[in-house]
């Protein structure tokens, strides 16, 4: 292809010097997002006195950039719906206020843009939906920030005049009279600078964070000048309207003297808890006074009439934030000691002084001894406070820890009613167990496994020396056989209290033989063989079994003999039990292996009824086995050669005396102590992680049972029910979930308590009605506490209450308002003011249209927020 040659006639010209600034690329850009949004040319269509009262705020946010920065536009407005009728009526005012006098061009507020009018309402006085909202008054606008809070901010305030700029060609541009804002610096510091567009009139927002304030500033007279001193209005002192104020003023209540406890706490509770921890609870009354004139408020710096008692409208708001929640800690560190693989034995950390055998035995038995005499002493502390005070009935637990009070036999409650149903089927301990003080004194040192190898190693001691000197456990004395509907902690207690009763009956039952001669079961079985039945003297007899007689000598009555008690196992023993009739075969083996109780019966049932058949002991061992009317045994007991008459056959008379021990108490009792000696940490943490959690929902329960089972408490309840009948890792879990929520209820019980104590006062009751009051009130108080909201949000709603200081309320809150009796001191000094002014004035000359301009002010301690939003008329400027 050839060469296009080039032609000296056909010259290329750039006519087109455009460039395009940064300005501009800014307004595009603000033009293009207002665009998007379908704002082009609107107003705010809310009219802020007759939105609803949960209104809330609706976001919608569109990208821009602007070279290397990206900012969002977000557009906040409420999502709430002015009814059709009411914008009927307010089309009907507006038509009316159109064709009013020219006389009245001061009332005459149509030039009003929608924003102008609603910074000129008090509807928005200290709003609580958004800090914008509270600072300007405004409720529908937008606002541009940077969409990385360090990287895109608007950091000095050439930034911001330039980007102001750019916001004001855009609404002027696009024709939207929505007030737009900018934020500048730190968004911890809400600095938002903004402006509104319209035909009539211009908006300004200005906002000042200032940590130190001039003293004139912090009051109303002086917020009224600088008022009066930024709006400049040239008009005549005489024509210009009052300044109106809505002022608010949140006082910190002290809260009561009460008697504080000692740091041990009460021992006999089940654990110390945080209710007097004064740091907790944060209370405040709020007072409010709405748009009142300049010149019925006169508030300087030495002098205001502001008295709390003037305010028509009170609101009490309160924050709880314990910072210890001791049964949450407790059952945490429990779980923690459990899941401790490493842990080491308790023996091992309980280290006494003395290094020879005999010098460490004396020590331990002073340590012993001084136990239940210093009550001072930390060692009262140890495992003998457990025995001895449920010896002693003076000194047992008090009325909350009783299974009376703990647990009712009937309610009308339903969820209370499930809650104690699922704590019935706990395997915990019983409230008024050894097992049960142990482990809430367990609970006091938790943290130190040094300490808890000192108090469980001083407990075993103490049970030892129970068992060698035969001394029965105390409240455990009706106990015939371990509860395997209970912990395997208190399974193992009642275990060796059964050890200890079957030594001392059989004590006793030697002490009745004593004239006796003593021989062994074997020579007595071979001298047994030698005698005939009918010639022996019958032995251990306990009493006559009704008017029964022998089956072949319908002369001799029949007696029941005394028999081996049978052997009480607790839940791992039968485990272990059934493990080994598994090995065994099928058959002879496994059920030789069943019958060695009922061998020892027949024995002794021979030995108390001589020239007795096989018919006689099933009429006393298994009388359904037995009809009296036809004199026949059941169909199993006439099977030929069954096991029954193998075993009757076999067996020689031999009491229960002279028997070889079915239930072996030495060896099961050392068994036990053994295993307790041995026991690591994490062991013992196991053991009474249950009744932990047990006795902490009772007491959650007993004590706040109304607020926890408002809080669907019966879900911890059966929480912890599934936890402590289940075992290994999936009671872990359990317990976790559990802990989850009794952290969560104990929160609650101690806000309750906290409250409760706050405005409990014994002299200003005088009628029942008034104590429902104020459950009523803290009740209230704690739902609303518990309602989300932002974490920097500048106001919050509180409780109403009605009637304000003349409620009987206001005499606890503020007693005589001379501080006496009362939660507010005399002349006490505001945690917090603020105010919001209005006023209405020509601007910029006397020729303008009157104006709206407000100013917020915020002022507390080190925290000064002054927020200014000023109208100026453009047609008549």
């Amino acid at each position: 292809m050839a060469e296009i040659e080039p032609n000296d006639d056909d010259v290329f010209e750039i006519d087109d010097f455009t460039v395009v600034s940064p300005l501009e690329t800014l307004v595009s850009a603000v033009e293009v997002a207002i665009h998007d949004m379908n704002l082009e040319g609107s107003t705010t269509n809310y009219d802020v006195n007759k939105l609803p009262r949960d209104w809330e705020l609706e976001v919608t946010e569109r990208r821009i950039t602007y070279e290397s920065n990206t900012f969002l536009v977000r557009w906040f407005r409420p999502n709430a719906e002015i009814p059709e009728e009411l914008s009927a009526v307010k089309d009907e005012e507006e038509e009316y206020e159109m064709k009013s006098d020219s006389d009245e061009e001061s009332k005459n507020l149509n030039h009003y843009s929608s924003a102008a009018h609603q910074i000129s309402s008090p509807t928005l006085d200290f709003c609580t939906k958004n800090n914008l909202c509270a600072m300007y008054g405004v409720v529908e606008f937008l606002v541009l920030v940077g969409e990385h809070s360090t990287n895109d901010r608007i950091a000095t305030m050439e930034q911001k005049d330039f980007v102001m700029s750019a916001v004001r060609i855009a609404l002027n541009n696009t024709n939207c009279e929505l007030p737009f804002f900018v934020l500048c610096g730190a968004p911890e510091r809400e600095l938002y600078f903004g402006s509104a567009e319209s035909r009539y009139q211009t908006m300004s927002f200005l906002p000042a964070h200032l940590h130190q304030i001039l003293p004139r500033h912090t009051n109303l007279t002086g917020l009224i000048s600088l008022m009066k001193e930024k709006v400049r209005s040239r008009a005549s002192v005489v024509d210009l309207e009052e300044v109106q104020a809505s002022i608010r003023f949140e006082y910190q209540f002290q809260e009561p003297d009460r008697p504080r406890k000692s740091f041990a706490g009460d021992e006999k509770k089940l654990i110390r808890d945080c209710r007097d921890c004064r740091h907790a609870l944060e209370l405040s009354l709020v007072c409010l006074w709405t748009h009142l004139p300049e010149t019925r408020v006169h508030e300087n710096e030495s002098f205001s009439n502001l008295e709390p008692a003037d305010s028509s409208h009170w609101e009490i708001h309160a924050n709880f934030h314990p910072r210890h929640q001791p049964f949450a800690h407790i059952l945490k560190t429990a779980l923690a000691h459990c899941l401790n693989e490493s842990s080491p034995p308790a023996k091992e950390l309980f280290v006494l002084p003395p290094t020879d055998e005999q010098s460490a035995l004396k020590e331990t038995t002073k340590l012993m001894d001084k136990m239940s005499l210093n009550k001072d002493d930390w060692s009262n502390l140890l495992g003998g406070e457990v025995l001895s005070e449920v010896i002693d009935e003076d000194r047992r637990f008090p009325s909350w820890s009783t299974t009376a009070a703990l647990l009712p036999q009937s309610t009308t409650d339903p969820n209370l009613a499930k809650c104690l149903e699922d704590l019935r089927h706990s395997k915990a301990a019983p409230p008024r167990s050894i097992a049960a003080r142990l482990a809430v004194q367990m609970s006091h040192v938790m943290d130190d496994e040094s300490d808890v190898a000192v108090k469980w190693i001083s407990f075993v001691r103490l049970l030892r020396q129970h068992w060698e000197n035969n001394k029965e456990l105390p409240g455990l004395s009706s106990v015939s056989a371990p509860n395997l509907g209970s912990c395997i902690f208190n399974q193992k207690l009642e275990m060796l209290q059964c050890c200890i009763k079957a030594r001392l009956q059989r004590m006793a039952c030697y002490e009745n033989h004593t004239n006796e001669e003593f021989f062994d079961a074997e020579e007595h079985l071979e001298s047994a063989e030698r005698e005939g039945d009918m010639e022996r003297a019958p032995s251990g007899r306990e009493k006559r079994m009704g008017e029964a007689m022998l089956h072949r000598r319908p002369d001799v009555p029949l007696y029941v003999p005394n028999t081996q008690m049978p052997c009480p196992m607790t839940e791992d023993m039968v485990q272990a039990h059934a493990e080994h009739l598994s090995t065994l075969r099928e058959g002879a083996e496994r059920t030789e292996a069943q019958l060695g109780l009922l061998r020892s019966d027949m024995q002794a049932f021979k030995a108390a009824n001589p020239g007795c058949d096989l018919i006689d002991f099933i009429r006393w061992h298994s009388p359904k086995d037995f009809d009296e009317e036809t004199g026949e045994l059941s169909d199993r007991m006439r099977i030929k050669d069954n096991a029954w008459e193998r075993c009757w056959r076999e067996a020689t008379p031999l009491p229960a005396i002279h028997q070889q021990p079915h239930f072996n108490e030495a060896t099961v009792a050392e068994g036990i102590l053994s295993v307790f000696e041995h026991a690591t940490v994490a062991q013992v943490a196991d053991w009474i992680l249950p009744i932990l959690f047990h006795q902490t929902t009772l007491q959650l329960i007993n004590e706040d049972g109304q607020v926890i089972l408002e809080g669907e408490g019966a879900t911890m309840c059966s929480l912890i029910s599934r936890a402590t009948r289940d075992a290994g890792q999936p009671a872990k879990q359990s317990y976790y979930k559990a802990l989850h929520h009794i952290r969560k209820y104990e929160r609650l019980a101690h806000f309750h308590g906290h409250l409760w104590k706050t405005f409990w006062r014994q002299q200003f009751l005088r009628k029942k009605k008034e104590e429902d009051e104020i459950r009523r009130l803290v009740r209230e108080i704690m739902k609303e506490s518990d309602i989300e909201r932002t974490v920097d949000a500048m106001f919050r709603t509180g409780v109403r209450l009605p009637g304000a200081a003349s409620h009987f309320l206001g005499e606890i809150i503020a007693g005589d308002f001379q501080g006496q009796n009362g939660l507010l001191q005399k002349n006490q000094t505001p945690l917090r003011k603020s105010y919001v002014l209005y006023w209405n004035a020509p601007v910029p000359s006397p020729s303008s249209r009157i104006q709206p301009q407000r100013i917020f002010a915020n002022i507390e301690y080190e925290n000064h927020r002054i927020c200014s939003a000023t109208t100026n008329d453009v047609v008549f400027s």
